[in-house]
């Protein structure tokens, strides 16, 4: 995952994550704190489903939510609580 901002051009890369094979889709929270990253957990393509959030700067992952019981994440947003 890469971030890049337009205004300066800068380009970062995201910290690799080793427990999440494939990151389907990602949200930024309304008010640009973090990003919600949707994808599949585990060794193999095929795992459980699963949501992270991060800061944009790379720090503070935070699992949210995995398992079988909901669909597969292709396309996640934010919702005000």
């Amino acid at each position: 995952i890469r971030i890049l901002t337009i205004a300066s051009g800068e380009e970062r890369r995201m910290p690799d994550w080793p427990d999440l094979v494939t990151p389907n889709d990602l949200a930024w929270s309304p008010d640009g704190s973090r990003i919600a990253v949707a994808g599949f957990r585990g060794g193999a393509l095929g795992g459980p489903p699963a949501i992270w959030t991060i800061k944009p700067d790379g720090s503070d992952r935070r699992f949210v939510r995995q398992g079988y019981g909901f669909p597969a994440p292709t396309a996640i947003t934010w919702q005000p609580r």
